[in-house]
């Protein structure tokens, strides 16, 4: 697992492993899955049996909103985590914390029209980018323009928020790719008659055995290319 989110148990107080999908987050509190089960059972007031308890734990679990919300703490941390290993960031300042908070919400003075960039985004563009990141590195210390390591991540950070737009119209490339790929294959798959192919190969090898003559094809073999 490359980056991990933790946070508290509110029964048992040990890690929840975010990324491991198997806690509740209720009430802005975390609670592994069987903590909270085992909490509803054990109220003293309005306690629930053991099938109303896994229930209810089961809804909270997979519930849209607070899956959301989950996904999206999950996210950041990655990013967080990403740039605290790359810059060699023990500790992120408030003010780092508060420019992004302003990025993804869209309300950051240098995004127009109020378009957020989602924190999956960020990560994903700064990785890709990290190679043209570190060469302007190299070329403005260069010229003379060291910066240490906050300075630099501001510094970057405004290299990618300029590619932003760029980036999304890849996205959507790649999305269509993506659906075309599928498109064709499903198009190819309607249109083979794998009862044909297979009276085919029996036809193929009676004709071989009959003459003697095999010229080693598998027809096995050009279905797995297909």
């Amino acid at each position: 697992m490359r980056f991990i989110t933790t946070r508290i148990c509110g029964k048992c107080k040990n890690k929840v492993i975010l990324e491991q999908n198997d806690f509740i987050y209720y009430k802005n509190k975390y609670y592994h899955f069987d903590c909270f089960k085992n909490k509803l059972i054990e109220k003293k007031r309005n306690s629930l049996s053991i099938d109303s308890a896994m229930q209810l734990a089961n809804q909270l679990k997979y519930d849209s909103d607070n899956n959301v919300f989950v996904i999206d703490t999950i996210d950041k941390s990655h990013l967080y985590q990403y740039l605290q290993k790359t810059y060699g960031i023990v500790y992120m300042p408030k003010f780092i914390y508060q420019k992004f908070s302003d990025i993804f919400n869209g309300t950051y003075k240098n995004i127009m029209n109020g378009q957020g960039i989602p924190p999956c985004d960020l990560l994903d563009m700064w990785e890709r980018k990290q190679n043209f990141l570190d060469k302007t590195k190299v070329w403005n210390e260069s010229k003379g323009k060291v910066m240490e390591s906050l300075q630099l991540i501001q510094y970057d950070l405004a290299i990618i928020m300029s590619k932003y737009d760029s980036y999304l119209k890849w996205k959507e490339a790649q999305k269509i790719k993506t659906i075309d790929r599928e498109r064709i294959k499903n198009e190819m798959n309607d249109k083979i008659d794998y009862g044909k192919l297979g009276n085919s190969s029996n036809n193929i090898n009676n004709n071989d055995d009959n003459n003697g003559n095999n010229n080693g094809i598998n027809i096995s073999d050009i279905l797995d290319e297909i």
